[in-house]
C-alpha cells in the first residue's frame, strides 16, 4: 500500500510542475542524440581504412576515444609522464 501511494504522489509532483517534466524529457532527448551521433562517428570512422586513419592521426584502436574527445587528453597525459 505504501508503494501504491508513494507512487500516486510523484504522479502529482509530476502533474503539479510540469516544467521538470519536460525539461527532463528533453535532456533524455538530447543524451538519446548525442549517443546516437557518437555511433554514427563510430561507423564512419570504422569504414575508413588504415591509411585515410592514418591520414588524420588516429590507430583503429582509438577510435571510440577519438569519438567521445578522450584521445586528445589520453595523447596530452602521455606525453608528459
Amino acid at each position: 500500500m505504501r508503494t501504491l501511494s508513494s507512487t500516486t504522489v510523484r504522479l502529482r509532483s509530476v502533474a503539479t510542475q510540469p516544467n521538470k517534466l519536460i525539461a527532463r524529457l528533453q535532456s533524455w532527448w538530447v543524451a538519446y542524440l548525442a549517443w546516437r551521433l557518437q555511433c554514427e562517428a563510430t561507423l564512419q570512422l570504422e569504414r575508413l581504412s588504415d591509411r585515410e586513419l592514418q591520414d588524420i592521426g588516429v590507430r583503429r584502436c582509438e577510435i571510440d576515444g577519438a569519438v567521445k574527445g578522450e584521445l586528445n587528453r589520453a595523447r596530452a597525459f602521455s606525453r608528459r609522464y
